[in-house]
Parts: C-alpha cells; structure tokens; sequence
C-alpha cells in the first residue's frame, strides 16, 4: 500500500486524515530508514592527535578519533582561507573517499594542489586543519524587518495592549506593535514553547522518533486554517492568497477570519479553543475567463463578553474582460466558544434594501461596551444599530461609510469612507457610483444615545489599488486605536497582486506589479497635529531602512549566493521574466554586519553562480555568460557565441545586454519558465539542467505519433521508461573552456531543482519524484529525492515514460522513486536521501500542481549537500557518501533561538536594526524555522537559510567541536 497522504484538508477531514497518518506511519516504519538517520556518533575528541609528515608535494596526515564521528580535513592559507577540501564525512562503514572505512584511525594524503587542481609552491604558509564534529550555530538574522509588508492587505485589531497585524501570502505573519508602532512580538508563527497548547493542529509522528505538526495548504506552507492559502483548491491562489481578511481581539482570544474561523490565543497558543472554527467565507464561480474568487467577511467584531463573533462585508469583482461585482448584504454571527456554524444576524445575503431590515452593501461591523452593534450601510448612506437580538434601534446618517469603528472606552463613533469593490452592477447603475471620484472623509458622532456629528473631514488614506482580474473587500483596512495616549488611526491599503493568466495579461496589471515602490506603502499610524492628520508612524519607511526593499519574493524565491572570496551573500529576489523568475537587482548582504544594498545585474538572468577565482556566472533560458566580478567585464568562453541582446526572456519586464561569447545551451523554457538549476565545480566546469521541452503530447507514448513538436533545444535519445514532458531536462557538463564534457550526463531525468558536480566529476541533484522505501513514498508526496551519480554512469526509468516500459525489461526490485502517475528506477546510484525539498509539480488531486514555488538545494566545496527539508522545519548536511551528518534548525518563530551576534544599528538604509525584545532558547544550534526552501554556503565559515516562514534570513555559523592546526613550516620536508 503506497503512502498517499493528502497534501491538503479541511477540519472536516480530520478523522480520515487520521487514519492515513496512521497508516503510512505503519507502512514506512516497517522500512529500513537508515539513510534517514544522524550516522555520527556524539564523542567529538582526538585519541591521537594529527601527525603532519611533508615529502615533496606530498603531505600526509595521520590522526585518531576516539568515535565514528563527523571528521573534517582542509588546508588553510595565512588568511584561514580554505584553498584544499580534503574531505568531510563521518566515519564508520561508509566513510566517504579518501577515508577509509571502518576506521577511527585515519591517513590522508595530500597531492599538494589546490582546489582547482595547480600546485601550490609556498607551502610553509599553510595550515593543515582537522576538525571534529560540524557545529552549526544561529548567528543572526538577515534580511527581517517586522514592519516589511508580504501580502496584498494586512488587517488590523486593536486592543489594550497594542495593535495585532495579520499578513502574509501563502505564508502568513500576526504580529503584536505597540501603540506608537513598535514591534513587540510575533503570534503566528506560534512561538516554539506554545506550540503543544494549540489544539487542532495535525500531529505527525515521523518513523525516526519525532513528532511535529504537519502543515496544511497544497504548498504545505501554514497551520494555520482561516485562508484561502490553506482551503483553496486552485494552487495560484493558495500560494497567492491571504490567511485573513479581517481579525478581532478580545482579551486573550484572537479571531481571524477567510474561508474559516481560526481560533488563536493572544499569547501564541490557542486559547483552549480548537483553532478550526466554521466556514466565514464563501467561493463565487467567476466569469469570461477568470478564476473562480475566494470571498471573506472584510469586518468581524467581538460582542462584549466574547462569545458572539459578528461578521460582513462581502464583497468582490469577478472575470478578466468583463468584471462581474457582487455583495451580500447581511451580517453573520457565530457562537465563538461552541464553533457553530455561522447564522444569519440581520439583512438577506441576496436581497438588498432601504428598510432597517436590510442594508445595500453592509461593509463592516462593531460592537460598543454594551453589546450594541454596528452596521456600516453604504450605499444607504447611513450606519444601523441593532441590540444583540438584531432588534433595530437607531439610523446615523453617514455620507457612504465604508467602516465604522466605536471607541470602548467613550462610546464615540467614527465613521471612515472610502472605496470598496463589488458595488453590484444594478446599484452601480442607480446610484451612479465611481470608487475614483469617492472622497476619503472620517466623521465622528457622539457616543448613543444622541449620536451627535462631531466633526467631518478629509482623511489621508494614502495609497490603495483598485485593480486586478480577481478582487475582494475593500481598498482599505482600517482601525481606531482608543488606548493610544492621543487618537490614533491605524490605516493601510490594498496592493495587487497579479496571478495566474492576469499575470501574462497585456495591459496594465503585469506592469503594475512590477512596481516595487509601492510596497514602502506599508502601515501607517496617523494622529491629529495642527489641526491636521499627519503621519506619525510609517511600517514602509521603517522596512527600507532596515532592509533596504520593501517588495516582498515574488513567488516567495530567494536563491543565495555566496562569493567563496569575500563571503558575501547575494539574494535573487525575481521581478521580471516569464511569470517573474527572473531578477534584475541582486540583494548584496554582509554577513558580519547585517548591511545591506542593491547590486544592478548585466542583463535580467534567472539564475547565478560564483566559481572559485569569485568570477560571477549568469543564465537564463539558455545562455551562460561569465563575468570579471571585480570590473563586471565578460569573460568570454573559447566556444561561446555572440549575442546581440541577451536577457528579457519572454519580454517581460527584462534588462538586456550585449555578449561577445556566451556559453550557448540547447535548452527552451519548460512550461513553469524556470530551468532545474547550474552551478560551477571547483575546476570550472558547468552542469546545467537543460529543459528541451517536448509539446503537443497529450496522452499516449512518443512512438508512432506524428503530432510531437519541439522548439529548437538538445533531442535527447529516445528509450522505453524515458520521462518526455513539458519540463524534463536533460542535463549537460561543459569544461572551463565551453567545450562539452558530458552529453546528457543523467540520462531519463525528470525535472530537478539544483544540480552540482564535485571536482571528481560526481553528479548531485535534488530530483522531483519523492523517494520510495520499500516501495512506497517516504512520508510526504510532496518531498523530492537527494541523489548522487555518475555522469553517463546509469540511466532513469519511469513508469510513465512517453515510451513504454514493458515489465520485463524494468529492474527486478522495487523503486527507487515515486512520482505523480508511475514508479522510478535509477540505475547505478550511489545514494539517495528523501523527504527534502518540495515539488509543486507532484500535488495530487489538484490538476497537476504547479512549480511556481520551488526550493534549491547546494553543494559546498566538501561535497556535502545542504537540503532544505520544509515539512520538518530544517535542514540536513549530508556528506558526499550519502551519509547524515547532521540536521541545523527545528520548528520556532523569529523570537525563538539565541543568537551569537545581536543586530547593531545603522544608519539609514544600512541595513539591520536593533530593538527590544527577549529571546527564547530553544536549545541545540538555536535555529528557528518554518518554512525554509532556499540555502546557500561559504564553505566551512557559514550555511544561510532562506525561511520565508519566518520572512528573514538566517545566518548559521559553522564551527567543530574539536580543531587541531599543524602548521606546515613546522614540519620538515623529506623530499628536499
């Protein structure tokens, strides 16, 4: 029975999901789950020290460890500079070449050249180094701000101790700020030691021994359940939708509100509530070529003593060319303490009217100390008040009031107007309404019984869009906060996202999502100075002067970077391309202080690399150019090509440039516009994955069809169980000079996401099918198989292949792999190691998935593999045997894990900023993560995470647990 866990469900399918957990704990725990194991033993001491002996070139070192533990060999310049991996690997049964196996007591030698295979002459300035046991350690924080905006519109709450902030996109963030706006600490993602408080969470209890949550969504990217990002099934909005619409708080209970009701307690936990609360939200068919919209209330209150929820404003536009508006005009309410399902509180959801038993677009709702409830009426132009029994009591009149908020403390009643979307079309007609001409008023009333207006002005909304094929709610979210020591307005508005086809769409929406300015239009806090509202408290300008952008990772990629010479981090954030993929700014990070600034690239490229000499190397679709770092002049390959403009791939939004001679790969855009990864080995050669993209292959096999089309990319040759599809590569090894080395080096490869080649030519890539144990997947279908191979050295054969696989010509044991549709055998492989990275591409259920979202993995110049592994929130260091090494980071949010460095201050636009708060312990290497995809390496110095489950960065510092330095000049040399 194969291990088909669903990718996503709904609080409904909690007793089914149950049963599958249980039954694919029983299916892989039967396994042999060895390459899944830490293999090191934890004794980190020398039983003999290294002996040095020098004979010419030829060094030797000799030493003892006194346990199977992780040993690690290098030769160091004067400036502790690496210039010779060595090795690094545990010890044991599988100890990686050169060292011997089952051994603790070792012999490497030394040829005396360095890494990319020259000899070195002065090596009375070198330093043998033999490190035992890799110790990683959290060092600091990149990259974060929690004033940076991710999604397309926080929703706020006030309370007594601060103003609560939902956001996200896919991932979701609800962070707590004081009065003035200062950060003060995060809710969601729930904090490590709250975790086992929060009831309704899906425990998985791993066949190693270790128990943590599964996340939900089909990216597997939440816990939480409110959003469309985690009920939607349309993979474009669940890895673009909100977690929220709208949020309450009262005392310890805090409420957010999509699709679902989620439950959470103030304090990080769940407040003894299951966090799964009832359907709020509702799914409206859309129209003339456009998705179907996900609607939320855009409002919910709390009644005064907690128990009743009231919720509205249900509003969206539909379509593409023709945009179809809608609204339901009612409140709801639910039973917070029982989860009930919603009823209705006053009005009819599709009948509109002037009466006081109905509204004409019921946009937001409040309550007051004494249970009274407030409705905003716009297009009535008035606010209703009804008792907690939904009895009518009073009519305020108000000039289109979009959210009407009621201070606790006074009574007193603002009344905010501004634009809302799904104005229906037969009220847009009668009341002639223009969102554009509407003007942005706040009127203030005396508290009830008398309702008196107190003043009427304009009101500085600031900016907020009214675009997109698909929207909802409302262009702003905003909200008095009555604790303040003045009042105080919380305002933030609306930012397009474009998504799916709208994304591709011609006109204006692509461009304007290209705009990252608008981003610095983040939270702003405005009080009354001069008699005018002003600004006194902006989340944009706080996040551009801590980290410099204020746009958040178009599709949540981050791939880093890091120049072997400087130690510098480089984070490719896309803004332009097919689907936007590709990046023309570079984000340069300095690790040893946090500062930050924007590198311009040459031309807009999907991809990069350094070599060792720190040269930079650029791709996109099928071009590699190589680069001077220090002067940015191409250095041009002995078999490049020249191109006149080079870049701007699908003409979106790219930079170009002009190549004297790049190196040119038969490869054309897959389907989900991003190649499988290239990198530099050692020596200089390039592997790339190299889509040919193979078209009009709807169902069938290849032989004997006559509707195959190809663009102009590599023909592989063609085999039975040979994977042919809109995104298989293949993958292809040049040498230094651009001359291929290997054709097609991993014969029958499906897609892959990162591949690499050590300087003996090994081939490593992190491939899309999960891997099987025993036959059946391993724990998670969305997780991608870690492999090593030789190049040319075997071949991959699938099940699905376009050309048959007959069965008595599949190997006689089980597979290796297993994807979407069919089985996997990999000939000849050295290793595999499963459950890392995730692939869209493998969602079941849902139409194929998609690879919009995807994660990289890398090599360092020991050859070990550093994995992302998202759904057990860390990372696993794999050594060049296939053995584990270790794993870096466990579950925790930003506040959780101890850092070796705490951020300093800079000046303006420097980069990371200090402030108060405590940090949590969390014990082992400290670091906290979410859900991490993307990681990059300085060999021995230090591993970056990239964890947009966190929004940050996360420097990890790489030591040992015990080093010993011989230094050569010491050591006399018996070959002079």
């Amino acid at each position: 029975m194969a291990c088909s866990l669903e990718t996503s469900r709904t609080p409904t399918d909690s007793s089914r999901w149950a049963f599958a957990l249980v039954i694919a704990a029983a299916c892989c725990a039967a396994s042999d789950l060895d390459e899944f194991r830490v293999k090191r033993e934890q004794v980190f001491a020398f039983a003999q020290k290294p002996v040095v002996t020098r004979d010419g070139d030829r060094v030797t070192i000799a030493f003892e460890a006194k346990s199977f533990c992780d040993v690690t060999v290098a030769v160091e310049n004067e400036d502790g500079r690496i210039v010779r991996h060595l090795v690094s690997g545990v010890l044991g049964p599988n100890a990686p070449k050169p060292l011997q196996s089952n051994a603790r007591r070792q012999r490497v030698v030394w040829d005396g050249k360095n890494d990319q295979g020259v000899y070195i002459d002065e090596k009375d300035r070198l330093t043998i180094r033999v490190s035992l046991g890799l110790r990683p350690r959290y060092e600091r924080p990149l990259l974060w701000s929690p004033y940076k905006r991710y999604g397309g519109m926080p929703v706020l709450a006030a309370a007594p101790e601060g103003v609560y902030v939902a956001d996200g996109k896919g991932v979701e963030f609800i962070r707590l700020y004081d009065h003035e706006g200062k950060y003060v600490r995060t809710v969601y993602p729930f904090p490590r030691e709250k975790l086992k408080e929060v009831k309704g969470l899906n425990w998985y209890d791993f066949p190693q021994g270790y128990r943590l949550p599964r996340k939900g969504g089909l990216y597997q990217h939440t816990l939480l359940t409110a959003g469309a990002n985690a009920n939607s099934g349309n993979h474009s909005v669940s890895r673009h939708a909100a977690g929220a619409t709208a949020m309450a708080v009262h005392g310890s209970r805090l409420a957010t509100a999509y699709m679902k009701l989620c439950r959470i307690g103030t304090d990080g936990s769940s407040a003894g509530f299951d966090i799964n609360g009832p359907d709020t939200g509702l799914v409206i068919k859309s129209v003339a070529g456009g998705m179907d919209v996900d609607v939320g209330p855009a409002s919910i209150a709390f009644s005064p003593d907690g128990k009743t929820l009231y919720l509205t404003g249900y509003h969206w536009r539909t379509g593409s060319w023709r945009k179809v508006p809608g609204s339901l005009h009612v409140v709801y309410k639910i039973d917070y303490d029982k989860g009930a399902k919603k009823t209705v509180f006053v009005g009819d959801a599709h009948k509109h009217g002037t009466d006081n038993a109905h509204f004409r677009m019921a946009t937001s709702v409040a309550t007051d100390a004494k249970g009274r409830v407030y409705v905003s009426d716009f297009l009535n132009n008035r606010v209703q008040v009804y008792d907690a029994a939904g009895t009518y009591l009073k009519s305020i009149a108000a000039k289109m009031p979009s959210k009407v908020c009621v201070d606790p403390k006074t009574g007193e009643i603002w009344v905010f107007s501004y634009q809302v979307i799904g104005v229906p079309d037969d009220l847009y007609r009668q009341y002639r309404h223009a969102n554009n001409t509407l003007k942005h008023t706040v009127t203030r009333f005396s508290a009830l019984p008398d309702a008196r207006q107190l003043s009427h002005e304009s009101f500085p909304f600031g900016p907020g869009e009214n675009m997109g094929f698909e929207a909802i709610g409302h262009v702003y979210h905003v909200t008095i906060d009555p604790w303040a020591d003045e009042p105080t307005v919380w305002v933030v508005g609306r930012t397009h996202q474009a998504r799916g086809a709208e994304f591709h769409f011609s006109g204006g929406y692509a461009k304007a999502d290209q705009n990252l300015r608008r981003w610095e239009a983040g939270v702003r806090l405005l009080r009354k100075q001069d008699g005018k509202w002003k600004t006194v408290s902006a989340f944009g300008n706080e996040t551009v002067r801590e980290v410099v952008r204020a746009a958040p990772p178009r599709h949540n990629l981050q791939r880093l970077y890091v120049n072997p010479l400087t130690g510098l981090l480089y984070v490719a954030e896309p803004d332009s391309g097919p689907t936007g993929k590709a990046s023309k700014v570079w984000l340069v990070i300095d690790p040893d202080t946090g500062r930050i600034r924007i590198m311009p690239l040459p031309f807009n490229a999907m991809e990069g690399a350094f070599d060792l000499d720190g040269h930079l190397y650029l791709r996109n679709t099928d071009m590699v150019v190589r680069y001077d770092f220090t002067t940015m002049r191409e250095i041009p390959w002995d078999y490049g090509i020249e191109r006149e403009r080079q870049g701007n791939d699908g003409g979106i939004y790219g930079t170009t440039t002009y190549v004297k001679a790049g190196l040119k790969m038969p490869s054309t855009s897959p389907v989900c516009y991003h190649q499988g990864g290239f990198s530099v080995s050692p020596t200089g050669d390039v592997i790339a994955s190299c889509a040919y993209r193979y078209v009009g292959i709807s169902s069938g096999h290849l032989a004997g069809k006559k509707d195959i089309k190809q663009s102009y990319a590599y023909k592989p040759v063609l085999f039975p169980g040979r994977i042919v599809s809109s995104t298989s590569p293949c993958i292809h090894v040049w040498d230094k000079t651009g001359k291929i080395k290997y054709e097609d080096a991993v014969p029958g490869s499906g897609q892959v996401d990162g591949v690499f080649i050590d300087r003996d030519d090994n081939i490593y890539l992190m491939h899309t099918p999960s891997r099987a144990i025993d036959g059946t997947c391993y724990f998670n279908w969305m997780s991608e198989t870690l492999m090593k191979v030789r190049p040319q050295g075997g071949r991959v054969l699938s099940t699905r292949g376009q050309v048959p696989l007959p069965p008595e010509m599949r190997p006689k044991r089980k597979p290796d792999l297993v994807g979407r549709g069919g089985t996997t055998w990999v000939e000849n492989a050295e290793w595999f190691y499963g459950g890392v990275g995730f692939a869209g591409f493998n969602m079941r259920g849902h139409g194929g998935g998609c690879a919009c979202w995807f994660a990289r993995f890398k090599l360092d110049y020991f050859a070990r593999s550093i994995a992302p592994e998202p759904h057990q929130y860390r990372v696993a260091v794999i050594d060049s045997a296939g053995n584990l090494i270790t794993h870096i980071g466990k579950y925790g949010n930003e506040q959780d894990g101890v850092p070796l460095v705490q951020p300093k201050r800079f000046r303006k636009g420097a980069g990371h900023v200090s402030r108060p708060g405590s940090r949590r312990s969390i014990g082992g290497d400290e670091v906290a993560l979410v859900h991490a995809c993307f990681v990059g390496t300085h060999t021995d110095r230090r591993i970056f995470i990239a964890d947009y489950g966190n929004n940050r960065i996360v420097s990890v510092k790489l030591d040992y647990h015990a080093t010993e330095r011989v230094h050569l000049k010491d050591i006399a040399d018996d070959g002079t």
